[in-house]
This record gives structure tokens, sequence and C-alpha cells, in this order.
């Protein structure tokens, strides 16, 4: 922690996201482990992507369809 911070109680959260009562990790985590399928929403690997996953990301990035990337 910088110690510029003021360390003088709970973070408030904001008001424009206080209405918010659960994020979208708290429902699909327990969603993926009930249906069993493979959660890729949120972890890090312990290994690196094989060769034809990058490229197949490097594609699908450099692709102008639009997309969140």
């Amino acid at each position: 922690m910088s110690q510029s911070m003021n360390n003088s109680g709970p973070i408030k959260v904001a008001e424009r996201v206080a209405h918010f009562k659960q994020d979208v990790w708290s429902i699909f985590t327990p969603l993926a482990a009930q249906l069993k399928a493979v959660n890729l929403g949120q972890g890090f690997m312990n290994f690196p992507p094989p060769d034809f996953v990058r490229k197949a990301a490097i594609t699908a990035i450099n692709t102008d369809d639009c997309n969140q990337y």
C-alpha cells in the first residue's frame, strides 16, 4: 500500500455502482461448477498456450469484425 493512502476506514463503494448486489463471477463460477463446465472466466494458466492457440488468438484479434478485444 502506498504511504500516501489514507487508512481511515473501510473503502466506500461509489454510488454509481452501489446498487449492484452480485458480480458476474459470483454467478458464473458456481454455475460452471454445477454444470461441470470448463470455467475460462478467471484463473491463471501455469503453462504456456500451444502455438496454434496463440496463432488463432492473433488471427481473431486482427480480424476487422467487431469484438470486445
